[in-house]
């Protein structure tokens, strides 16, 4: 699937898209809240200033994926692959993190406010003025 086609049908509201592969998709600023991403594969995506809002990306590979300005307020993001990614201003509050790989990642500036990081692999990771206020922390 090619992501305009992923766009076409989320207007049609169809949320479901578990298993899409959108490998180096353009995504930027897209408005996909609530959307179901479950073991997508999306390395190397561009979703910076997107808002994907309450949506769940369980078990997801967002390697090296540009999400910087990303708003994942209250995602399911157990155990995200986000090795290598840009996650810089990202809006990560209340978000589930369980088990979520950040090796390499760049999260300075992120809000993780509330977020549960339980488990979570920070190895390398940039979490220059991150702010971790009420974390969740193992």
């Amino acid at each position: 699937m090619k992501a305009p086609e992923l766009l076409r049908r989320y207007r049609q509201q169809q949320l479901d898209f578990t298993g899409v592969h959108l490998v180096k998709a353009n995504l930027n600023s897209a408005s996909l809240p609530r959307i179901n991403l479950t073991q997508a594969g999306l390395r190397y995506c561009d979703l910076s200033n997107a808002d994907l809002s309450y949506a769940c990306l369980l078990q997801a590979d967002l390697s090296h994926a540009n999400l910087s300005h990303i708003t994942l307020v209250g995602a399911n993001l157990r155990q995200v692959n986000f090795q290598g990614a840009q996650l810089a201003y990202a809006s990560l509050a209340h978000a589930d993190l369980t088990g979520a790989n950040f090796t390499d990642a760049d999260l300075h500036d992120a809000d993780l406010s509330g977020a549960n990081l339980t488990a979570v692999i920070l190895a390398n990771t940039d979490l220059y003025h991150a702010d971790l206020t009420n974390t969740q922390l193992p």
